[in-house]
């Protein structure tokens, strides 16, 4: 979660300031109990918002994990940024845009100014397709900080949540060398759930069959390598 920043000004208009999700979803959640954040009336984070001021967007995101880090190491948990994009309509076309942690660049900036062993990254592996990042490079540039994925398609403006070679252009092989390269030893997470959505009863238990199977060669050839 995150605060984002539309860039365009028109765009955050159309969308009533739904980049303000993440400061409601604290609210749900109860972050109020947590020190060093401040929960004051919505109204006065929707002004930074609004006049595009990055760094203070960014301050916001790094004191509210840096806050976290107490919790993390009390209960052992690990708590994973990942990498965004957002989405906007010009002329009824969609089109796709960087948001927080896109970049590789800002992503490894992001770990460095938290600076916990607790705070690490998760790579999503379409979100980075969709915004036409080298995935081998984001990989390498992360490090050793990365210990989890979200692996799954997309392509053009779509993220489709589908399973690896199935549809998109991703090119698996790289990756997983990539991977292989940079000593990966987490998970390989299928955030794959329209490959599910249309399937009739009859067709789900052999679809997550044919999923699973997809996952055992990915890590066969992760291995051989």
């Amino acid at each position: 979660m995150f605060v984002h920043n539309y860039i365009k000004k028109s765009v955050r208009k159309q969308y009533h300031m739904s980049n303000c999700n993440v400061l409601f979803i604290l609210y749900h959640y109860d972050m109020k109990n947590i020190p060093n954040i401040e929960m004051k009336d919505i109204n006065s984070y929707l002004k930074y918002i609004e006049n595009d001021n990055p760094a203070i967007l960014k301050n916001m995101n790094v004191d509210f994990y840096r806050s976290l880090i107490p919790y993390c190491e009390k209960f052992n948990v690990t708590v994973c940024l990942e990498n965004m994009y957002q989405m906007y309509k010009e002329n009824d076309i969609w089109h796709v845009t960087p948001s927080t942690c896109s970049s590789p660049q800002e992503f490894k900036e992001y770990l460095d100014l938290i600076d916990s062993p607790y705070i690490c990254a998760c790579l999503d592996i379409g979100h980075a397709n969709l915004l036409e990042h080298n995935i081998p490079d984001f990989i390498k540039t992360l490090g050793d900080k990365l210990v989890a994925l979200h692996v799954h398609e997309a392509q053009g403006n779509w993220d489709f949540h589908r399973v690896p070679y199935v549809i998109g252009n991703t090119k698996w092989e790289e990756v997983l060398k990539a991977l292989k390269d940079n000593n990966y030893k987490g998970d390989l997470t299928f955030e794959a759930d329209n490959t599910l959505l249309r399937m009739p009863d009859d067709l789900l238990e052999p679809t997550a069959v044919f999923m699973a199977k997809i996952g055992r060669s990915m890590i066969s050839q992760y291995n051989s390598l």
